[in-house]
């Protein structure tokens, strides 16, 4: 009579001893690689994490370093170089970004330091031609945990990385660790380089353009093209206000000349319209000059323009706070103009 039971062949148990051996190494090795150190590095960067082995250093010499290291930071590489067309090849999934700013190619290199065990970083250095190509891409990819750095006007730190813009270049510096060593010894290298890179001093004018109340400051972005899903705008400064607790977007633009500023206030306004928007400025209750309030998905746009801008208000949940902020900002562009 048949118990029920099978204790199976000495080979179906063979065959289960490693399989089940096999599953317990694949957990093992997943369970290291977890707490090897922060995950957040390998998201950032998209780079493979390198050997930090004595072994593999790369004598400064030899390596013709992006600019003179400070004491205790070794290369671990040697610099790269990708032009525009290679960028993906390092960026791969962020180089369109970059690309439609204007860049004009990048240099890395990895670097380890004598001074800990086990810390390396990497230097990104994209070279965006003007400074506002470079503010372009710095604020696109400003981080939600960014903690302001006071030695550079913009610029920011998050827990293992640094941030900035230096004249035409945008530079991200990442360590594989967050420590407030490995911080100090980015922020040192952070400032060779910029002692080594001779830059104009150049400014964001349009940073200063959007009326203080209401805004929040680090919101400021520009946007290199198709702004708004429009793919006619593009170099838009955009920043978020908050209204009553309704939140909007303000932008500006600066055009060739006040008829080409006008041309893409017009054109926009018609890409609204065309995808379902509906003109309601005669009741908006807004008096500028070729202003056009447009309702569309719940939400309204406020277009305008003032000289050489086209400015306006974008996805505002409530009109009068659109309308509110349309004015201060047309006011606020007027000053400007009246100051030059």
């Amino acid at each position: 009579m048949n118990s029920g039971k099978n204790s199976g062949t000495p080979r179906e148990t063979l065959i289960s001893l490693l399989i089940l051996s096999a599953l317990v190494s694949i957990g093992a090795a997943i369970v290291s690689v977890q707490f090897r150190f922060n995950p957040a590095v390998i998201q950032s960067t998209g780079i493979p994490v390198p050997s930090t082995g004595a072994e593999e250093a790369v004598s400064t010499a030899a390596a013709g370093n992006v600019f003179e290291l400070p004491h205790g930071i070794q290369p671990l590489s040697p610099p790269e170089t990708f032009s525009p067309d290679r960028l993906s090849d390092k960026i791969n999934g962020k180089a369109e970004l970059y690309l439609s700013a204007g860049c004009k190619g990048l240099r890395s290199q990895r670097f380890t330091d004598s001074l800990a065990e086990g810390r390396w970083m990497e230097i990104f250095i994209f070279d965006m031609g003007t400074h506002e190509n470079a503010f372009a891409v710095y604020s696109s990819q400003r981080r939600g945990d960014a903690v302001p750095i006071d030695w550079t006007q913009n610029g920011y730190q998050t827990q293992n990385a640094l941030y900035w813009i230096h004249g035409g270049y945008y530079v991200e510096l990442i360590a594989s660790e967050a420590s407030r060593k490995a911080l100090a010894a980015m922020e040192t290298m952070a400032q060779r380089f910029m002692d080594a890179t001779e830059v104009k001093t150049a400014a964001v004018a349009e940073t200063e353009l959007f009326p203080a109340a209401g805004l929040d400051r680090d919101s400021i972005r520009m946007i290199p093209a198709d702004a708004f899903g429009f793919d006619k705008l593009d170099r838009v400064f955009a920043a978020a206000y908050s209204v009553e607790g309704i939140p909007l977007t303000a932008f500006l633009s600066n055009r060739p000349s006040e008829r080409a500023a006008a041309e893409l206030a017009a054109a926009y306004r018609d890409f609204l319209v065309q995808f379902g928007g509906v003109d309601i400025t005669a009741r908006s209750g807004l008096e500028l000059p070729g202003a056009a309030v447009i309702e569309i998905l719940g939400t309204n746009e406020v277009i305008f323009t003032r000289g050489n801008y086209l400015a306006g208000v974008h996805e505002a949940e409530g009109l009068q706070s659109a309308v509110s902020v349309a004015r201060l900002l047309y006011h606020r562009l007027g000053e400007s103009h009246s100051a030059k």
